[in-house]
């Protein structure tokens, strides 16, 4: 029986502390979360995990949380869990039962396997624009399930979401760069109600020729390269989009290049 951590213990899936959260608290409130590589116990880009819980529950209004017990979580659970070897762990910043209060939940997830580069549809569903919590990752939003509802129906692994505008906003489940015919590095302005990636947070620190720019259907359809982004995936060559090869239809230079970044930065 795979193990959860709540507000600092390590509980059994049946513990009546965990089947409370499924009553009453499960839909109450706003929640945000952060889902992280760990290996060995130790979390790939955990500082800036622990700065996301951190901002996403003060922008919701909760209680940020500890940066010590954040990292406690992903050691713990990632340990107890998955040993030395390499897994997910998913923390929920949750409203607590008094006003303002954080409750902190982690739980584990198998890694499985991955494939080497991704297949993505573009969404039917039009993406709504800033949120009310701009770059917060929530726990629930019905864009993001409807989005994984269409890509996991239509056989890809990512779909792309564009705007009433025509504008790509962002991935069901990454951030997206594109490398356009002049092999220049762009990505779509947060402005435009992203959520607020680590990956791509770690490729602005690292990567100095990525720009913002407004990129349209027709500039996603005639890039050299797709790449999705996330802090689990790192950087994922989109090969196939609508069942279309993208570019040459493999994993090209600055693909291969983000993915170095993102496994070797702290």
């Amino acid at each position: 029986m795979s193990r959860q951590w709540l507000n600092g213990q390590l509980l059994d899936e049946g513990d009546p502390q965990l089947a409370e959260l499924e009553g009453p608290l499960a839909t109450s409130g706003v929640s945000s979360f952060t889902t992280a590589l760990v290996c060995n116990g130790k979390a790939l880009h955990e500082q800036q995990h622990v700065r996301r819980l951190q901002r996403d529950a003060t922008a919701i209004g909760l209680a940020p949380p500890d940066s010590e017990q954040v990292l406690e979580a992903l050691a713990v659970l990632g340990r107890d869990t998955f040993g030395g070897d390499t897994g997910i762990v998913r923390i929920e910043v949750r409203p607590g039962r008094t006003e303002g209060a954080t409750t902190l939940h982690a739980t584990p997830q198998p890694l499985g396997d991955e494939p080497q580069t991704w297949t993505a549809n573009i969404a039917p569903m039009t993406h709504h624009g800033p949120q009310e919590y701009p770059g917060v990752k929530l726990a629930r939003c019905k864009l993001y399930e409807e989005a994984r509802e269409f890509y996991i129906r239509t056989g890809v692994d990512d779909a792309l979401l564009f705007d009433k505008a025509g504008r790509l906003v962002e991935g069901a489940r990454t951030n997206v760069i594109v490398v356009d015919a002049d092999g220049a590095l762009l990505t779509p302005d947060l402005a435009l109600g992203a959520v607020s990636g680590i990956g791509l947070e770690v490729v602005r620190t690292n990567v100095p020729q990525l720009e913002t720019a407004e990129l349209f259907e027709a500039d996603v359809r005639g890039a050299n390269e797709i790449i999705a982004t996330n802090a689990v995936r790192g950087a994922i060559a989109v090969t196939r989009l609508d069942g279309k090869s993208v570019g040459d239809g493999r994993r090209g230079k600055w693909a291969e290049r983000l993915a170095r970044v993102l496994s070797s930065a702290p």
